[in-house]
């Protein structure tokens, strides 16, 4: 299966399109019957969760989350090494709250060190404890975990730490003080990556997660987000690097492929064929079965038409992974994703043409 994915990474047709799964701790927690809140509390049970989910679907390969210790919520509480507060609820991911209320305060912040602020220092001793007890077969199989990094994206969360609307405001008062932010966030996202590597070893693959680009118009984008994205990538350039954003970044298409990234994982507001259209050429496409209206809502027949036409627009001439928009929603059927496996193993297998 590793093989797929990595001829598929490199635009290239394997025997048959690879399926990736994508999901994070709220759906692992709806998938084994436990409160969210008690995986986030409990690194044993988080791990043991995700070790199930796995062996549910032994025949697809799954995300960067599927296997790791996601104690903190999304951004592995990242913001909070700045200093900034997550607000918890037992039934949902913990959200930061915004620290930066007042634009002249970026220009007393600080770099801080992942191996001592914040949240971190916890998310990097599970990690450790991760690397000491996750079966090794398991990690082999599906090449997760080792050598295997998360980046937060240094835009979005320098857009959390401020708060989107003060954030994008600042694009048109004070936009030399959001590229400041921006650089110092992203230094701060490098330094977590290290902090990282010292654990699981050398980056081979890494996940970058940015939605930012989302809301920003072209010129924006390339004002602000592009060049701390490139940036990035410029810095782990001899990893493989996986771009996740499932937001409507049709605008900004012909401009993934700048930011120096291997796969695009996008979500349902693409058009399959468009992308390939546009960028094919330059990145593997990875997506994008709509994770509510498919994936959650439809039948197995919905779910295996669907990725019949996700596959053909997709997959020819390679550099295509089928995998769900965005990720699995918690009490996706179980069924459905066997569906998307099979789908794959009928439809995909290649010369495919549409």
């Amino acid at each position: 299966m590793l093989e797929r994915y990595y001829l598929a990474a490199m635009r290239k047709e394997p025997d048959q399109v690879p399926v990736v799964i994508y999901c994070s701790e709220p759906t692992h927690a709806a998938f084994c019957g436990e409160r969210l809140i008690d995986l986030y509390r409990d690194v044993r049970k988080m791990l043991e969760c995700q070790l199930r989910f796995i062996r549910r679907f032994p025949n697809a390969l799954h995300g960067h989350f599927t296997l790791w210790p996601r104690l903190s919520g999304p951004g592995d509480g990242f913001t909070t090494a700045f200093g900034a507060e997550l607000v918890w609820t037992e039934d949902s991911s913990p959200v930061t709250k915004p620290l930066i209320r007042d634009p002249k305060e970026i220009d007393s912040l600080k770099v801080p060190d992942p191996h001592k602020d914040g949240r971190l220092p916890l998310q990097l001793e599970a990690l450790r404890y991760y690397v000491e007890n996750a079966p090794l077969e398991v990690r082999e199989r599906y090449g997760l975990l080792d050598h295997y990094c998360y980046c937060p994206g240094g835009v979005e969360y320098a857009a959390l730490l401020m708060g989107y609307n003060r954030f994008l405001l600042g694009f048109y008062r004070y936009p030399e003080k959001i590229r400041k932010l921006c650089r110092i966030v992203t230094d701060a996202a490098i330094d977590f990556v290290k902090a990282q590597e010292e654990i699981v070893g050398k980056a081979c693959k890494l996940f970058i997660s940015d939605h930012s680009p989302t809301f920003m118009s072209r010129k924006h984008f390339i004002e602000f987000a592009l060049p701390e994205l490139r940036r990035i990538a410029k810095t782990f350039s001899n990893a493989l690097i996986i771009y996740h954003n499932e937001g409507d970044v049709n605008h900004l298409l012909d401009l993934i492929p700048e930011m120096g990234v291997d796969i695009f994982h996008f979500g349902s507001p693409i058009n399959v064929l468009e992308a390939k259209r546009k960028i094919g050429d330059k990145v593997c496409l990875m997506g994008n079965v709509a994770s509510r209206d498919v994936m959650l809502e439809g039948t197995p027949q919905t779910v295996e038409e669907t990725c019949k036409n996700v596959i053909l627009d997709g997959a020819p001439k390679g550099g295509f992974i089928l995998s769900v928009s965005g990720g699995l929603l918690p009490h996706t059927p179980p069924e459905n994703v066997d569906a998307m496996i099979a789908s794959a193993e009928k439809y995909g297998v290649y010369p495919i043409e549409r």
